[in-house]
């Protein structure tokens, strides 16, 4: 899947990336909807992220903690709330392969059967 957006990255003192509001119909009829802020300590070099979506959090704001790869590569991990069991994370890498493209990937982590992904999409910016 690809979608164009706005989106802004800086990759030497910081790194910021920010995107929201997209529309979902893989899933289920309803669309799916989120904001995704990605920032960068480069004191500490760590990437912090909060993730916002109404499938996972119902709004609530998703902490997540990370890092950056040599090959320019973004990783983090979050977890949410389950009705029945322990929380789940979330992992999130997101891949720049140019200064005006990006891969995101998310995966979903069931704390007794692993890691699948559960999204992945080319974004190029509009």
């Amino acid at each position: 899947m690809s979608r164009a957006l706005s989106w802004n990255h800086y990759r030497s003192s910081k790194l910021y990336i920010q995107f929201n509001s997209w529309v979902d119909t893989g899933y289920s009829d309803q669309s799916q909807e989120g904001t995704l802020i990605v920032g960068f300590d480069s004191k500490r070099e760590l990437v912090f992220a909060s993730w916002i979506d109404r499938w996972h959090n119902s709004y609530g704001i998703m902490d997540c903690q990370g890092y950056v790869t040599d090959k320019n590569e973004i990783f983090f991990k979050g977890s949410y709330l389950v009705d029945t069991g322990p929380d789940w994370e979330w992992k999130t890498n997101i891949q720049v392969d140019e200064a005006d493209k990006f891969t995101l990937k998310m995966y979903n982590i069931h704390p007794h059967l692993g890691e699948y992904l559960a999204v992945q999409v080319d974004y190029y910016r509009s």
